[in-house]
């Protein structure tokens, strides 16, 4: 946790963090009071790393050349091929087809990087040298061999391109005009809704449940979705006292294919989703290169606050909501609920550390203080303690209007801080931070949650009552607050405590933290990716690390994609993470044919939440389905080749929901 700077009427000095300032997880100090109480700090995003600008030159220059190049290059060489078989024309044909093919090898390779992969360099490609030519020249792969995967890559999505994106457009098309374009179209969806996204343009689109849901579920043996008979033994989801299901599907990075809003593109999935009976959310998300996985993060706290504040005037249920996410936002939908636990979870694991030591030092004063009590009623007391200890569970003498207990004396006056050295700190200066770090959007019902966020409910009288002074000026008072902090913080069990935090595992925080995150009934994860290391490594793999937004939105570094892994925090935090802070169930989907996020990211995730105490994890593993096909299968309109398993994970998710 960052540490803060406190201002005294003598000296500034930095303190470290101690209890009180661990439950207030939000590094932003306001300069002056919040314009209005759903005021949250404006979050700057970190523009990418640019080329110079010789290399855009270059890159502006490389450009008109290799397109034309392609254009000319690719049609001419099966003629080639096909004339090297003809007896005299294939001597002269053979020289130019191996000219050619050389040609596409790199001119294919060159057109990826040229507009996929100009923007945030590597470290790798600098130079320090002035007149390196790398200072000089755009970053185009030069290894045969790396081009060759490129090219490879870059065919097989032209393929899926071919077989996906064109017949999902035309069907697009269709539903955009005649169902959404006409006067009808309000009572499906309700589109453009500002939900308080610090990046221009971020919106969501509301599709409301049908009337009478149709599923591929049915309790007893009846009428079907098609009108046949069905004897299948699942059930139509049903609306609650609240409303419908909500599921709210998190669009991901599509790159270039984004010619309009990204929550548009899922049209189709959307109105599938509906017609099984379920109040579908659909929302923009920021996404690299506008900024990187910290404003992807915060939009998402934005767009499930939101839906759990607005979804039952939509006919939704806020009590049933369920996040879906594909591919990149899969990961990102993963990421910020384990974020959220795992820091809550550290967090309440230090303050029990905190309290049990308080109380076992308090219980050591008091038997030692108070020999004038009647021996029976002090035995009683000290039996009792023991019992609390033996138990771990945390216990406080007075309750703050917060619901927590910090580290403070009987009378509740005024926190204890303490500097580098084990100095105390000023109260009162202390007192006038807390006055200032607001929080908005807070839960009264706080209680209960081991490192729940503190709030702006002020714990501490303005005006505290006089206390006698030490000889040397201080308060008698703050003086034993002082030595009790400095006794608990140095004790060994606290120390031990504090080893079972790794040091990694120290510096992860919650983006945003006073965007309250609503309680999620479960989460969907298509071909999601969990190990971003894992990730990258396969990449490389494949030679196309710097064309994919993995490594440039988590990292750059590799200390960055660590911390922004949801399968490294779960693993770093599994001693001390709280099951109750993460939704209690999961259902996982992915493909054995998967090449882009192989499946052992949803075996390593489940792994992982098994082994940490989540009850209800589902894998449903198909052998034959790719990575676009696992999203693409629940499109309406698609060819029956991309839908063949489109009714186990539609009854996949039914039943999910249902349960």
């Amino acid at each position: 946790m960052a540490q803060r700077e406190h201002a005294s009427s003598s000296s500034t000095t930095a303190t470290r963090p101690t209890p009180l300032e661990r439950r207030r997880l939000s590094t932003v100090e306001f300069h002056s009071p919040p314009p209005s109480p759903t005021y949250y700090p404006e979050h700057e995003p970190t523009p990418p790393i640019l080329p110079k600008r010789t290399q855009r030159v270059f890159a502006l220059l490389l450009k008109p050349l290799v397109l034309p190049a392609l254009a000319i290059a690719l049609p001419a060489w099966p003629l080639l091929a096909a004339a090297c078989a003809i007896p005299v024309i294939g001597v002269m044909a053979i020289p130019i087809l191996l000219l050619i093919s050389v040609l596409l090898l790199y001119v294919i390779a060159w057109i990826c990087y040229l507009f996929l992969a100009q923007r945030d360099l590597p470290a790798t490609w600098t130079n320090a040298h002035r007149w390196s030519p790398r200072n000089f020249f755009p970053f185009v792969p030069i290894n045969p061999i790396r081009c060759a995967k490129v090219d490879l890559a870059a065919f097989r999505y032209t393929v899926t391109a071919f077989r996906l994106v064109f017949p999902a457009m035309f069907d697009w098309s269709y539903r955009r005009i005649m169902v959404i374009g006409t006067t009808k179209g309000s009572r499906v969806v309700k589109e453009g809704i500002l939900y308080g996204s610090p990046s221009r343009g971020k919106r969501l689109d509301v599709y409301l449940p049908a009337e009478a849901p149709v599923s591929v579920h049915s309790n007893v043996p009846g009428v079907g979705p098609d009108g046949h008979r069905s004897s299948s033994t699942t059930s139509l989801p049903t609306a609650s006292s609240n409303g419908m299901p909500v599921i709210v599907v998190i669009p991901s990075m599509l790159g270039p294919l984004a010619i309009t809003s990204k929550r548009r593109l899922y049209l189709q999935l959307a109105l599938r989703l509906r017609r099984m009976g379920y109040c579908v959310i659909v929302a923009d998300i920021t996404y690299y290169p506008e900024s990187r996985i910290k404003s992807s993060v915060i939009d998402l706290r934005l767009v499930l606050r939101w839906t759990a504040k607005n979804c039952q005037r939509y006919g939704g249920d806020p009590s049933k909501i369920y996040v879906l996410g594909h591919g990149l936002s899969a990961h990102l939908i993963m990421l910020t609920i384990s974020q959220e636990a795992v820091v809550l979870s550290r967090e309440g694991h230090l303050d029990r550390a905190y309290e049990r030591e308080r109380h076992m030092l308090r219980a050591k004063h008091e038997s030692g203080s108070h020999h004038g009590r009647r021996y029976g009623e002090q035995d009683g007391r000290n039996e009792e303690g023991e019992e609390w200890l033996k138990s771990g569970e945390v216990r406080t003498r007075k309750r703050v209007a917060s619901g927590y207990s910090d580290a403070l004396d009987e009378e509740m006056d005024e926190p204890v801080r303490l500097d580098r050295t084990g100095r105390r700190g000023s109260g009162e200066a202390n007192g006038a931070a807390v006055e200032k770090e607001g929080w908005v959007d807070e839960s009264e019902e706080s209680a209960g949650i081991p490192g729940h966020v503190m709030g702006s409910i002020q714990r501490f009288s303005s005006s505290p009552s006089p206390q006698p002074l030490h000889p040397n000026g201080i308060s008698t008072s703050t003086s034993r607050k002082t030595e009790e902090a400095e006794s608990i913080l140095s004790s060994a069990a606290y120390r031990k405590a504090e080893d079972e935090v790794g040091n990694g595992l120290r510096r992860v925080e919650i983006y945003e933290p006073e965007v309250e995150l609503p309680a999620i009934a479960g989460v969907i994860l298509l071909s999601g990716i969990s190990d971003v290391i894992k990730g990258f490594r396969s990449e490389s793999e494949r030679g196309l690390e710097h064309l994919s937004y993995l490594r440039r939105s988590t990292g750059p570094s590799h200390f960055n994609c660590l911390i922004h892994s949801p399968a490294h925090l779960l693993y770093a935090a599994k001693n001390i993470v709280d099951t109750r802070l993460l939704p209690q169930k999961f259902l996982l989907v992915h493909g054995g044919k998967d090449q882009v996020v192989p499946v052992e990211q949803s075996t390593l995730l489940k792994t992982l939440l098994v082994g940490i105490g989540v009850e209800h994890v589902r894998l449903r593993a198909y052998r034959n389905l790719g990575h676009a096909e696992s999203i693409a299968c629940l499109f309406l309109g698609m060819a029956r080749s991309n839908t063949r398993y489109t009714r186990q994970i539609s009854e996949d998710i039914s039943s999910f929901v249902g349960q």
